[in-house]
Protein backbone atom coordinates (compact mmCIF):
# COMPACT_ATOMS: atom_id res chain seq x y z
CA UNK A 1 0.00 0.00 0.00
CA UNK A 2 1.30 3.43 -0.90
CA UNK A 3 1.93 5.82 1.99
CA UNK A 4 0.90 9.38 1.22
CA UNK A 5 2.61 12.28 3.02
CA UNK A 6 -0.34 12.44 5.44
CA UNK A 7 -0.15 8.69 6.04
CA UNK A 8 3.59 8.94 6.73
CA UNK A 9 3.01 11.65 9.34
CA UNK A 10 0.12 9.83 11.02
CA UNK A 11 2.02 6.56 11.34
CA UNK A 12 5.23 8.19 12.54
CA UNK A 13 7.17 6.50 9.72
CA UNK A 14 10.57 8.19 9.61
CA UNK A 15 13.59 6.12 8.63
CA UNK A 16 14.00 5.14 4.99
CA UNK A 17 16.10 2.15 6.05
CA UNK A 18 15.05 -0.03 8.98
CA UNK A 19 17.55 0.54 11.82
CA UNK A 20 18.14 -3.20 12.22
CA UNK A 21 18.64 -3.89 8.49
CA UNK A 22 21.37 -6.53 8.19
CA UNK A 23 22.22 -5.42 4.63
CA UNK A 24 22.74 -1.83 5.76
CA UNK A 25 24.83 -2.95 8.74
CA UNK A 26 27.15 -4.83 6.39
CA UNK A 27 27.46 -1.74 4.19
CA UNK A 28 28.23 0.46 7.21
CA UNK A 29 31.18 -1.73 8.15
CA UNK A 30 33.00 -0.54 5.01
CA UNK A 31 31.57 2.74 3.73
CA UNK A 32 32.90 5.07 6.51
CA UNK A 33 36.47 4.16 5.61
CA UNK A 34 35.80 4.64 1.90
CA UNK A 35 34.58 8.16 2.59
CA UNK A 36 37.45 8.89 4.97
CA UNK A 37 39.90 7.88 2.24
CA UNK A 38 38.08 10.09 -0.26
CA UNK A 39 38.34 13.07 2.10
CA UNK A 40 41.95 12.46 3.10
CA UNK A 41 41.25 11.47 6.69
CA UNK A 42 38.64 11.26 9.44
CA UNK A 43 38.68 15.02 10.03
CA UNK A 44 40.95 16.13 7.20
CA UNK A 45 39.24 19.52 6.74
CA UNK A 46 39.76 20.53 10.38
CA UNK A 47 43.03 22.47 11.03
CA UNK A 48 43.87 20.56 14.23
CA UNK A 49 41.68 17.54 15.08
CA UNK A 50 43.58 17.01 18.34
CA UNK A 51 41.80 20.03 19.89
CA UNK A 52 38.59 17.97 20.06
CA UNK A 53 38.80 16.29 23.45
CA UNK A 54 35.17 15.13 23.62
CA UNK A 55 33.49 13.98 20.42
CA UNK A 56 29.95 12.75 19.74
CA UNK A 57 29.13 10.72 16.63
CA UNK A 58 25.37 10.80 15.92
CA UNK A 59 24.00 7.84 13.98
CA UNK A 60 27.27 5.97 14.51
CA UNK A 61 25.97 2.65 13.15
CA UNK A 62 28.38 -0.18 14.03
CA UNK A 63 30.87 2.43 15.22
CA UNK A 64 33.52 2.34 12.49
CA UNK A 65 34.19 6.10 12.27
CA UNK A 66 34.08 6.56 16.06
CA UNK A 67 36.38 3.59 16.69
CA UNK A 68 38.88 4.78 14.07
CA UNK A 69 38.92 8.25 15.65
CA UNK A 70 39.37 6.80 19.15
CA UNK A 71 42.27 4.67 17.88
CA UNK A 72 43.91 7.55 15.99
CA UNK A 73 43.52 10.03 18.87
CA UNK A 74 43.84 8.10 22.15
CA UNK A 75 43.50 11.30 24.20
CA UNK A 76 40.06 11.98 22.71
CA UNK A 77 36.90 10.63 24.35
CA UNK A 78 34.56 9.47 21.59
CA UNK A 79 30.87 8.71 22.18
CA UNK A 80 28.70 7.11 19.52
CA UNK A 81 24.91 6.98 19.55
CA UNK A 82 22.50 5.10 17.31
CA UNK A 83 18.88 3.95 17.49
CA UNK A 84 19.90 0.38 16.55
CA UNK A 85 20.59 -1.87 19.54
CA UNK A 86 22.21 -4.40 17.26
CA UNK A 87 24.72 -1.91 15.88
CA UNK A 88 25.48 -0.44 19.29
CA UNK A 89 26.11 -3.94 20.65
CA UNK A 90 28.54 -4.58 17.81
CA UNK A 91 30.32 -1.24 18.36
CA UNK A 92 30.73 -1.99 22.07
CA UNK A 93 32.18 -5.41 21.36
CA UNK A 94 34.65 -3.89 18.88
CA UNK A 95 35.71 -1.21 21.39
CA UNK A 96 36.42 -3.97 23.89
CA UNK A 97 38.21 -6.18 21.36
CA UNK A 98 40.36 -3.29 20.15
CA UNK A 99 41.02 -2.15 23.73
CA UNK A 100 39.73 1.36 23.23
CA UNK A 101 38.58 2.61 26.64
CA UNK A 102 38.12 6.09 25.13
CA UNK A 103 35.22 4.88 22.91
CA UNK A 104 31.73 4.32 24.33
CA UNK A 105 28.38 3.70 22.67
CA UNK A 106 24.75 4.25 23.64
CA UNK A 107 21.33 3.50 22.18
CA UNK A 108 19.66 6.85 21.58
CA UNK A 109 17.06 8.30 19.21
CA UNK A 110 18.42 11.44 17.53
CA UNK A 111 14.89 12.60 16.70
CA UNK A 112 14.34 13.14 20.45
CA UNK A 113 16.21 15.49 22.84
CA UNK A 114 19.72 14.13 23.38
CA UNK A 115 20.54 12.77 26.84
CA UNK A 116 23.65 14.87 27.40
CA UNK A 117 24.22 17.95 29.57
CA UNK A 118 24.77 21.38 28.05
CA UNK A 119 28.30 22.08 26.78
CA UNK A 120 29.42 18.42 26.82
CA UNK A 121 31.32 18.16 23.53
CA UNK A 122 33.93 19.91 21.41
CA UNK A 123 32.79 18.21 18.19
CA UNK A 124 29.50 16.66 17.09
CA UNK A 125 29.81 14.55 13.95
CA UNK A 126 26.85 13.34 11.88
CA UNK A 127 27.21 11.50 8.59
CA UNK A 128 24.47 10.57 6.13
CA UNK A 129 21.48 11.11 8.40
CA UNK A 130 19.21 11.93 5.45
CA UNK A 131 17.60 8.50 5.45
CA UNK A 132 16.95 8.65 9.21
CA UNK A 133 15.46 12.13 9.47
CA UNK A 134 12.34 13.67 7.94
CA UNK A 135 13.17 17.20 6.91
CA UNK A 136 11.36 18.91 9.82
CA UNK A 137 13.63 17.13 12.32
CA UNK A 138 16.88 18.68 11.06
CA UNK A 139 16.44 22.03 12.82
CA UNK A 140 15.54 20.57 16.26
CA UNK A 141 18.47 18.16 16.04
CA UNK A 142 20.93 20.90 15.13
CA UNK A 143 19.62 23.05 17.98
CA UNK A 144 20.32 20.12 20.29
CA UNK A 145 23.85 20.00 18.85
CA UNK A 146 24.19 23.71 19.57
CA UNK A 147 23.10 23.08 23.17
CA UNK A 148 25.52 20.23 23.89
CA UNK A 149 28.51 21.89 22.21
CA UNK A 150 30.94 23.99 24.20
CA UNK A 151 31.58 27.56 23.01
CA UNK A 152 33.82 27.30 19.96
CA UNK A 153 32.71 23.71 19.36
CA UNK A 154 32.00 22.31 15.90
CA UNK A 155 29.08 20.44 14.39
CA UNK A 156 30.23 18.56 11.29
CA UNK A 157 27.73 17.23 8.73
CA UNK A 158 28.31 14.92 5.78
CA UNK A 159 25.58 14.30 3.19
CA UNK A 160 25.31 13.48 -0.50
CA UNK A 161 23.11 13.81 -3.54
CA UNK A 162 21.96 10.83 -5.58
CA UNK A 163 24.45 9.56 -8.11
CA UNK A 164 24.11 9.85 -11.88
CA UNK A 165 25.40 7.39 -14.46
CA UNK A 166 25.06 5.89 -17.93
CA UNK A 167 23.19 2.85 -16.55
CA UNK A 168 19.44 2.96 -17.39
CA UNK A 169 18.56 0.71 -14.45
CA UNK A 170 20.67 2.84 -12.07
CA UNK A 171 18.89 5.99 -13.25
CA UNK A 172 15.44 4.41 -12.96
CA UNK A 173 16.10 3.10 -9.43
CA UNK A 174 17.32 6.49 -8.22
CA UNK A 175 14.30 8.16 -9.83
CA UNK A 176 12.12 5.82 -7.75
CA UNK A 177 14.16 6.64 -4.65
CA UNK A 178 13.75 10.38 -5.19
CA UNK A 179 10.00 10.02 -5.59
CA UNK A 180 9.64 7.88 -2.49
CA UNK A 181 11.91 10.15 -0.43
CA UNK A 182 9.76 13.12 -1.38
CA UNK A 183 6.57 11.28 -0.41
CA UNK A 184 8.16 10.27 2.92
CA UNK A 185 8.98 13.93 3.68
CA UNK A 186 12.75 13.48 3.61
CA UNK A 187 13.68 15.24 0.36
CA UNK A 188 14.26 18.99 0.50
CA UNK A 189 13.92 19.63 -3.23
CA UNK A 190 10.83 21.67 -4.22
CA UNK A 191 10.13 19.49 -7.26
CA UNK A 192 11.49 16.08 -6.19
CA UNK A 193 14.16 15.96 -8.90
CA UNK A 194 16.97 15.71 -6.36
CA UNK A 195 17.38 15.21 -2.62
CA UNK A 196 18.18 18.87 -2.06
CA UNK A 197 19.96 18.30 1.24
CA UNK A 198 23.52 19.37 0.47
CA UNK A 199 22.53 22.89 -0.58
CA UNK A 200 20.34 23.35 2.51
CA UNK A 201 22.73 22.45 5.34
CA UNK A 202 25.00 25.48 5.52
CA UNK A 203 22.17 28.06 5.29
CA UNK A 204 20.33 26.11 7.99
CA UNK A 205 23.36 26.17 10.27
CA UNK A 206 23.57 29.95 9.90
CA UNK A 207 19.87 30.45 10.59
CA UNK A 208 20.15 28.44 13.79
CA UNK A 209 23.01 30.53 15.16
CA UNK A 210 26.16 28.70 14.07
CA UNK A 211 29.05 30.55 12.50
CA UNK A 212 29.50 28.93 9.10
CA UNK A 213 31.29 31.04 6.49
CA UNK A 214 31.61 29.76 2.93
CA UNK A 215 35.00 28.20 3.62
CA UNK A 216 33.39 25.85 6.15
CA UNK A 217 32.55 23.35 3.41
CA UNK A 218 34.23 20.78 1.20
CA UNK A 219 32.60 19.25 -1.88
CA UNK A 220 33.84 15.89 -3.18
CA UNK A 221 33.02 13.91 -6.30
CA UNK A 222 32.98 10.14 -5.87
CA UNK A 223 33.90 8.63 -9.22
CA UNK A 224 32.69 5.04 -9.36
CA UNK A 225 33.23 4.48 -13.07
CA UNK A 226 34.81 1.27 -14.32
CA UNK A 227 38.25 2.85 -14.76
CA UNK A 228 38.28 4.82 -11.50
CA UNK A 229 40.26 4.01 -8.39
CA UNK A 230 38.32 2.01 -5.78
CA UNK A 231 35.79 1.12 -8.51
CA UNK A 232 35.06 -2.30 -7.06
CA UNK A 233 34.67 -1.02 -3.47
CA UNK A 234 32.37 1.87 -4.46
CA UNK A 235 30.20 -0.33 -6.70
CA UNK A 236 29.87 -2.97 -4.00
CA UNK A 237 28.70 -0.19 -1.68
CA UNK A 238 26.26 0.99 -4.36
CA UNK A 239 24.77 -2.47 -4.84
CA UNK A 240 24.30 -2.97 -1.11
CA UNK A 241 22.55 0.38 -0.97
CA UNK A 242 20.29 -0.64 -3.85
CA UNK A 243 19.29 -3.81 -2.02
CA UNK A 244 18.64 -2.06 1.29
CA UNK A 245 16.27 0.49 -0.25
CA UNK A 246 13.93 -2.15 -1.72
CA UNK A 247 11.69 -2.56 1.36
CA UNK A 248 11.25 1.21 1.54
CA UNK A 249 10.38 1.56 -2.14
CA UNK A 250 7.92 -1.31 -1.89
CA UNK A 251 6.27 0.09 1.25
CA UNK A 252 5.82 3.45 -0.47
CA UNK A 253 3.97 1.78 -3.34
CA UNK A 254 6.57 2.64 -5.99
CA UNK A 255 6.41 -0.82 -7.59
CA UNK A 256 6.04 -4.49 -6.60
CA UNK A 257 9.09 -6.00 -4.88
CA UNK A 258 9.71 -8.49 -7.70
CA UNK A 259 9.77 -5.74 -10.31
CA UNK A 260 12.25 -3.69 -8.28
CA UNK A 261 14.47 -6.73 -7.73
CA UNK A 262 14.65 -7.16 -11.51
CA UNK A 263 15.75 -3.53 -11.83
CA UNK A 264 18.50 -4.09 -9.24
CA UNK A 265 19.69 -7.21 -11.10
CA UNK A 266 19.87 -5.24 -14.37
CA UNK A 267 21.71 -2.46 -12.57
CA UNK A 268 24.25 -4.99 -11.30
CA UNK A 269 24.92 -6.14 -14.85
CA UNK A 270 25.28 -2.56 -16.10
CA UNK A 271 27.43 -1.36 -13.20
CA UNK A 272 30.00 -4.09 -13.80
CA UNK A 273 30.18 -3.39 -17.52
CA UNK A 274 33.61 -2.13 -18.72
CA UNK A 275 32.03 1.09 -20.07
CA UNK A 276 30.09 2.01 -16.93
CA UNK A 277 30.39 5.61 -15.70
CA UNK A 278 28.98 6.94 -12.43
CA UNK A 279 29.50 9.93 -10.13
CA UNK A 280 28.00 11.15 -6.86
CA UNK A 281 28.57 14.43 -4.99
CA UNK A 282 29.36 14.43 -1.27
CA UNK A 283 29.42 17.54 0.92
CA UNK A 284 31.12 18.06 4.28
CA UNK A 285 30.02 21.27 5.95
CA UNK A 286 30.40 22.48 9.51
CA UNK A 287 29.36 25.21 11.86
CA UNK A 288 30.95 26.66 14.99
CA UNK A 289 29.12 27.56 18.18
CA UNK A 290 29.85 31.21 19.03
Amino acid sequence: MSLSADRVRSTGYHAIVHPESAVETVRLLNSPRLYAQLMGGLLAEQPDPTVFQDVLDIGCGPGVWALDLAFTNPETEVVGIDISRQRISYARSMASEQRLPNASFHVMDATEPLCFPDASFDLVNAQFLFEDLPKEVWAPLLLECLRILRPGGIVRLTESEVGFSNSPAHEYLWECYLRASSWANHACSPDGRHLGIINQLQPLLRRLGFQSPEEFRRLYAVEYSSRAGKYQEWCEDLMLKAHHMLPFLTSMGIAPRGELEQVVRRMGEEVWHPNFNGTVLVLVTWGQKP
